[in-house]
């Protein structure tokens, strides 16, 4: 079963900063074994960023977890705090380009 990690962020940096940072660290996560997507935002009221990440097992998930990159992140985001969840997947939906949603079993 695919399963999803959710990653809050606090942090005293600018969000452009922040943002500069997210792209530079792109690719780093787009070869990630197992990793199926990755979303990076930012809240503009709080200025907290977040990661949602799609994999395709919780195993794939729990060895990103315990990774080089993944342990990077406090300090590449100068965090003050971090909030963490994982889910399991149970439905996706993807909007077609033209049409009605798809949803996707998981």
């Amino acid at each position: 079963m695919r399963a999803i990690l959710s990653v809050r962020i606090s942090s005293p940096l600018p969000a452009d900063e922040l943002v500069r940072r997210m792209n530079a660290r792109a690719a780093d996560f787009a070869a990630v074994p197992g990793l199926v997507q990755k979303s990076f935002g930012l809240d503009p009221l709080s200025g907290d960023i977040c990661g949602i990440y799609i994999f395709e097992t919780r195993a794939a998930l729990e060895a990103y977890r315990a990774s080089p990159l993944a342990t990077s992140i406090p300090a590449a985001y100068a965090a003050t705090e971090i909030r963490r969840e994982i889910f399991d997947l149970v439905n996706l939906v993807q909007a077609q380009s033209a049409g009605a949603p798809r949803a996707e079993p998981s």
